[in-house]
This record gives C-alpha cells, structure tokens and sequence, in this order.
C-alpha cells in the first residue's frame, strides 16, 4: 500500500493502545466536550481495524490522528459506544475520526491522513469513503469531494452531516 503520510516524512505510523493517552489529549484540544469519545470507545474501533488507525507525530508528540473502519449502507458508526464487530459485507470505509491539534493546522496533515483513508479503501476494494462532518467542517470535506448525504444530531444537540464520497476507477 502507498503511504503518502510516511512518504512526507511527517513521522506517520500506525496507531497502538499505548497511544491512547495522547489521542485523548488531542480530542480534547479540537473538540467540543460532547464529541470527545471515551477511550475504551475508540480503542475498540483500532483494535479491531488497525490497519485503519495512523497518526503523525512531531519528534515523541502525536499532532494528528485518523481512524477509518470498515461500514455498510447508510447506517453512522456511533459516537461514544465500543464497536464490537465489523460488517461481514463492508461496501466503504467509514473515517470515524480525523482531528489534527490546532498548532498544528495548515500544514496539509489533515490531508494527507484523508489520502491515507483513500489508500485504505482502495487497497481493500471499497468505492465509497464516508463520515459525520461536525463543528462545521462540511465546507473543508467537500473540498475533498465529500457530498452532503443527509443532516443529523451525532450527539445530543451538535448537528452534524453525514457525507460520502465516491472514488473513482473500474
């Protein structure tokens, strides 16, 4: 699989349970308290897709993290439950968490995670990426070529929108 993240030399590697304490420390500086997921929530979607969990670090400091798992149909992984299986007919690959610190944006990070995602799905012959945009973030995802599917409530009272995004080839 091609690794852009790595390629940049921005010290990508993949994530690990030993990590779990600085993914906590950069969901609490990027997001809202109702959308910072519970460690043991989280951690069950890397344990069960590692290949899916990748963050990039400056020196010892992990500034960025992505976390893909494999969905189906239309349905949200959820925000705040441990995921205990995955789909037996996964038809995309579902980024359920994406966040880069603040000092740290700018820099293309958050951008080469997504194409991290892109390598991911296509490596496991998936056509569709999807997500839950939040904090107003729609605008940048569609920058990538994320379309709007359809407005929600991801935790109680953030709105929020799930998006897609078809990829291209035979």
């Amino acid at each position: 699989m091609n690794d852009p993240v790595a390629a940049k030399g921005d010290g990508a590697r993949p994530l690990a349970a030993r990590d779990m304490k600085a993914i906590m420390r950069v969901q609490e500086a990027c997001y809202h308290p109702s959308l910072i997921e519970p460690a043991e929530a989280l951690l069950s979607k890397m344990l069960l897709f590692p290949l899916g969990a990748w963050g990039c670090f400056s020196g010892e400091e992990l500034v960025a993290y992505i976390v893909c798992i494999p969905a189906e149909g239309g349905d949200v992984v959820a925000l705040g439950r441990p995921t205990v299986s995955l789909p037996r007919c996964p038809d995309r690959l579902h980024i359920h968490d994406l966040a880069v610190l603040p000092a740290h944006r700018g820099r293309y990070i958050a951008s080469d995670l997504v194409r991290k995602a892109h390598d991911i799905a296509s490596w496991f012959g998936h056509r569709r990426i999807s997500l839950v945009s939040v904090q107003g973030t729609e605008r940048y995802w569609s920058g990538h070529g994320f379309e709007p599917i359809r407005a929600m409530e991801y935790a109680p009272g953030v709105p929020a929108t799930y998006m897609l995004k078809t990829l291209g080839g035979p």
